[in-house]
């Protein structure tokens, strides 16, 4: 269960929840955003049914059974900004290194006028910030690049995600 909620954790920063939307995009695919999208990410409990762990070995528990590479974990999320759902968040993260427990995590953040795509490595036994990359978009975000950084909220079981938008 502890695994299940760091992982979830680790992905819940890197997809975030909303905040304050500063975000210069035009609605076009031709130019990529400009500015910083914060978002709170609400992050699936395994109990929730919207998590899957462990799809290389669906007989394995988290609670019991080391990560093993190739381990995969997927599910879906909400996000928020101001208290006020704007979103969804869907993820997947692969097991790259068993110990320590390394993965890769790749989380789409879909909003109303487009998504983001982020990517980032991560080290599943630790609670600390992640940095990520933005490795595209769709609609408003089409060509976007950039950096995530996730902390959790202390005392939430949300993570706040600052998403920076270079050109």
């Amino acid at each position: 269960m502890k695994r299940m909620a760091t992982i979830a954790a680790a992905i819940v920063v890197a997809g975030g929840s909303i905040g304050a939307v500063a975000v210069a995009a035009n609605g076009r695919d031709e130019a990529p955003p400009a500015g910083t999208l914060t978002v709170d990410a609400q992050f699936p409990t395994p109990e929730s049914g919207q998590l899957s762990a462990n799809l290389a070995d669906p007989k394995g528990s988290p609670e019991t059974d080391p990560a093993k590479i190739a381990d995969l974990f997927a599910g879906n999320g909400k996000l928020f900004q101001g208290g006020k759902q704007v979103g969804t968040l869907h993820f997947d993260n692969v097991v790259t290194q068993a110990d320590p427990a390394r993965a890769i995590i790749t989380v789409a953040l879909v909003l109303p006028h487009g998504s983001i795509l982020t990517e980032a490595p991560t080290d599943l036994g630790s609670d600390a910030p992640l940095d990520g990359a933005v490795i595209g978009g769709t609609g408003a975000y089409g060509g976007a690049r950039g950096t995530v950084h996730v902390v959790h909220l202390a005392g939430t079981d949300l993570n706040r995600a600052v998403v920076r938008f270079i050109r």
